[in-house]
């Protein structure tokens, strides 16, 4: 891997800003659909990105390419956190565990990690 070092100017950092912005809007959409309907497919995200674009014209300003990486996002997200088998197993994890500590990292199990940046604690 390689690490990059970036000096925005104002413009850009704001852009990039709002960049940010936009896709965490549309993710958390597409994660109230799911916990809404049980059930999200990638093509019923890509025609749900579509309609959120139409329907606010600000998300016209990025790149399609920005908002629709959160459906690779959300997808991951549903295989590996929040499908009934992988909390079936998380739950007995944490029923096993026996200290505090134990029950934590039982807890994260599986759990997605979108953030570059490690843990706080």
């Amino acid at each position: 891997a390689h690490k990059i070092e970036l000096f925005p100017t104002k413009d850009q950092s704001e852009y990039l800003l709002q960049a940010v912005g936009s896709r965490r809007f549309a993710y958390n959409h597409l994660v109230a659909y799911y916990r809404e309907h049980k059930q999200l497919t990638k093509s019923k995200s890509v025609e749900l990105i579509k309609e959120l674009r139409t329907k606010h014209e600000w998300l016209k300003e990025f790149s399609t390419r920005v908002i629709r990486n959160t459906i690779d996002d959300i997808d991951t997200a549903i295989k590996r956190a929040w499908l009934a088998p992988v909390v079936k197993k998380r739950q007995e994890a944490i029923a096993k565990a026996v200290t505090p500590k134990q029950k934590v990292r039982a807890f994260h199990h599986s759990m997605p990690n979108f953030y570059t940046h490690p843990p706080l604690f």
